[in-house]
């Protein structure tokens, strides 16, 4: 739920919302309706106040030392607008 505390990325499980698509997406990128449900969680997240409206988005690699989340994930996400790294 909103109000519980992740533990997906140490040192920002307090301040974040942590969102993962299943599946490897090294070699390979969402599909079209995970990418929409991202967009819509982002929207409904923003619109009933669990998201600041300028947030920040950043991939689980930009503050850990991981693959995740794939570079084809990456590669989308440094397109959008909130994106930071």
């Amino acid at each position: 739920g909103w109000h519980n505390e992740g533990a997906h990325t140490y040192g920002y499980n307090d301040i974040s919302l942590g969102i993962a698509f299943i599946g490897d997406f090294t070699g390979r990128s969402p599909n079209a309706a995970a990418w929409a449900a991202l967009k819509l969680l982002l929207h409904f997240a923003v619109k009933d106040g669990y998201l600041s409206s300028d947030y920040l988005l950043m991939a689980h690699g930009d503050v850990s030392n991981t693959i995740s989340p794939g570079q084809p994930i990456r590669n989308v996400l440094k397109t959008w607008p909130h994106y930071k790294h």
